[in-house]
């Protein structure tokens, strides 16, 4: 056996042992270009005819990691941390603690790292390998992914790259490898910012980026990646969100008579339905739903239920995701309208003050929120994709409750930049509407459904994502249409509304709305009493914080990128459905307090990584790590309290004149009337005049 073959064997073993997936696939390939090596022992390859590097493979990648070094390395920076609306109150605390020890240390801070050290490394094109040692040794990675279009090179680089001496390395100091080969650039685009994400989304910025191989699917997935490179951090949530996600699922499933959602995966309805939500659009398309008000099922979602009733239609199914904010949207429709015969679809985690208003009820969960492994008996107790927003949770009802022909009203994600961001009889026209700022901040152009330009929200847009999702995932034997004139939606086909035609429904629609809520079981008290124990919960809050401070006490001056590796072991952000159910206590816990901790250690990281003076480093690890102890301390106390009093809304962080049912430190939308000289609701530090009270 040849040196070449000795290596390929000694390189596939290693990939049996790192990673198996992968092993098979190169066992499998069989290539279309040929490796050939001159006489001077350079490989290079042959495809179509022509040599790739021209017999100058390890020159080309020198010449890259020169330029690469000299211009300055393609890192990914995110926004600065700053006390303020973006973060929770404890993030808040936090930084606005760190930035004053920094600044009474005299401390600068570079606009972007200062050293080359990187958490994650991500490397464009394998080729032969001889760019990667290199790359691996400056930025003391602790994730390396390689992304390609195909295994060809990969499959080449086993005869001359030592692959079984890097993996053995990386493993031996904690680094994870991750492969991504895809022919599709959104598609590695995709499962890049999945994979980055599930990693650890406390250090994307600073992420290293290095191009190898500059073919079109790379150069497509940069074009991607820049343009959705939010979306990895994007709703990583909160501490106090999910304290007050707890207290209402607590209090809605302690009935005793709660019905919940069961997914039934067989279940199919030929009869259409409409999801409607309250973009502008809706306006124009009401009178075609009214008319046809007979012939399809009608799924409101959110404020939609207000547009609908005043104009005569009364849907057959209505629902809700929101913990705050949603009595004010619902009970004035209640007030002026009969909606007794609506059937409300709501996330377990809903204000419970609206429920009163509707006759039957059914719960779902949703994945991801510590309300899920505390009562979820099944993975079909979740919607699979009820997220970001309440239309996003319409359209998943619609899939799995078994309709075939799936219409979209109203579903604009945004706006045609005519001003006009709802339906002109939705709440957010009314004179007590309560509406944040950025959600009617459409700054996000995208393409429309019937051609020109709309724009989104950033949060509209990540919706506008999820539902390209959920209808790819769910295409077989449905059909999906938009007739929204709002922001296209792949997947659903435009339709225009005059276009339609639809038959009446053999037997009347009622029938087949009672079949499906009668198929919902009941939560018993029981039931309740299995999943709730909240001297156990207290138990598991301690024991989880006590491990968090000591991964956070190992690290030393926070350079060794290790303790993050360490940390998100116990933070799992990848983690599914049934993975939350196969501990509920403790994922129950950990996902309770995950949101505010990726917060907290993504701004230590944005910090700790652009102190620029050396000796200064050890200054700022001393300044981070009480105020680190005190954050969880914070945490701690919070949740205990919540726990073994869940009826309690948690601390309104000072005297305000606020609904402390409704307050939410993060979310300006629910402060009410603050006073000009009291501190920030926000948690910042400053007088509200001087923070988010500024004027202009």
């Amino acid at each position: 056996m040849d040196d070449r073959l000795r290596l390929r064997t000694r390189n596939l073993d290693a990939f049996k042992r790192h990673v198996p997936d992968l092993h098979k696939a190169l066992t499998d390939f069989r290539p279309t270009a040929q490796l050939i090596i001159d006489e001077a022992g350079e490989p290079d390859v042959v495809a179509g005819g022509r040599a790739v590097y021209d017999g100058k493979a390890s020159e080309i990648a020198a010449e890259q990691l020169r330029q690469f070094w000299e211009v300055g390395p393609s890192r990914f920076i995110t926004e600065q941390p700053v006390p303020g609306e973006k973060l929770d109150r404890y993030t808040n605390r936090f930084v606005s603690g760190i930035l004053a020890g920094a600044k009474q240390a005299g401390m600068q801070f570079g606009i972007g790292p200062v050293s080359r050290q990187s958490y994650f490394l991500v490397i464009l094109g394998i080729g032969l390998g001889r760019h990667i040692d290199e790359l691996v040794e400056m930025t003391d990675c602790q994730a390396l992914v390689f992304v390609d279009q195909s295994l060809e090179f990969l499959h080449h680089s086993l005869e001359v790259y030592d692959w079984d001496a890097l993996l053995d390395s990386l493993a031996d100091k904690g680094c994870s490898v991750r492969f991504i080969v895809k022919s599709d650039a959104e598609a590695l685009s995709e499962s890049l910012r999945a994979t980055l994400r599930g990693a650890n989304p406390c250090s994307v910025d600073g992420l290293t980026l290095f191009i190898h191989d500059q073919s079109p699917a790379l150069a497509g997935l940069m074009s991607s990646l820049s343009a959705k490179m939010d979306l990895i951090i994007y709703g990583l949530g909160f501490f106090t969100d999910e304290t007050l996600m707890v207290r209402n699922a607590h209090g809605n499933l302690g009935t005793g008579n709660a019905r919940v959602y069961l997914r039934d995966d067989a279940q199919r309805l030929d009869v259409p339905v409409f999801v409607v939500a309250t973009g502008p659009s809706l306006d124009e398309s009401m009178a075609f739903i009214k008319e046809n008000a007979d012939r399809a099922v009608i799924i409101s979602s959110g404020s939609a239920l207000g547009s609908l009733a005043a104009n005569g239609v009364v849907p057959d199914f209505h629902v809700e995701t929101e913990n705050i904010s949603v009595y004010p949207v619902v009970a004035p429709v209640a007030e002026a309208h009969d909606i007794s015969s609506v059937c409300l679809l709501a996330a377990s985690t809903v204000d419970p003050r609206i429920i009163p208003l509707f006759q039957d009820v059914i719960y779902f969960f949703r994945a991801g929120l510590s309300a899920h492994p505390l009562f979820c008996q099944s993975a079909r107790n979740c919607m699979l994709r009820p997220d970001p927003t309440v239309a996003n949770a319409s359209l998943s009802f619609a899939i799995e409750a078994g309709f075939r022909n799936i219409y979209l009203f109203g579903v604009d994600l945004g706006s045609r930049g005519t001003g006009r961001h709802h339906s002109k009889d939705s709440y957010h026209y009314t004179e007590d509407a309560i509406v944040s700022e950025s959600d009617l901040t459409f700054d996000v152009e995208v393409q429309a459904n019937f051609g020109g330009s709309a724009y989104c929200s950033k949060d509209l847009f990540a919706a506008r994502e999820a539902m390209r999702h959920a209808i790819n995932e769910n295409g077989g034997g449905r059909k999906f249409f938009n007739c929204s004139d709002g922001a296209l939606i792949e997947g659903a086909a435009p339709m225009r509304r005059e276009k339609l035609s639809l038959p009446l429904i053999k037997g009347g629609k009622q029938k087949i709305c009672d079949e499906i809520i009668d198929g919902f079981p009941v939560f018993t008290s029981d039931n309740f009493d299995a999943a709730w124990d909240a001297e156990e919960l207290v138990a598991a809050i301690n024991s989880f914080l006590d491990r968090v401070l000591t991964c956070f006490e190992a690290a030393d001056e926070f350079q060794d990128k290790a303790y993050l590796t360490r940390l998100m072991d116990l933070l799992e952000p990848m983690m599914t459905a049934d993975d939350a159910l196969s501990d509920r206590t403790g994922k129950a816990v950990m996902i309770l307090f995950r949101g505010t901790l990726f917060q907290i250690v993504s701004a230590l990281e944005y910090y700790v990584n652009r102190v620029t003076e050396p000796e200064k480093r050890r200054i700022m690890a001393e300044i981070a790590a009480p105020e680190f102890a005190r954050a969880v301390e914070s945490l701690r106390e919070a949740a205990i309290g919540i726990v073994r009093r869940p009826d309690v809304a948690p601390d309104s962080d000072g005297e305000r004149d606020v609904n402390e049912d409704e307050f939410i430190a993060e979310a300006p939308h629910t402060w009410g009337r603050v006073s000009r000289n009291a501190p920030c609701p926000c948690g910042s530090g400053k007088k509200y005049k001087r923070c988010h009270g500024q004027v202009g």
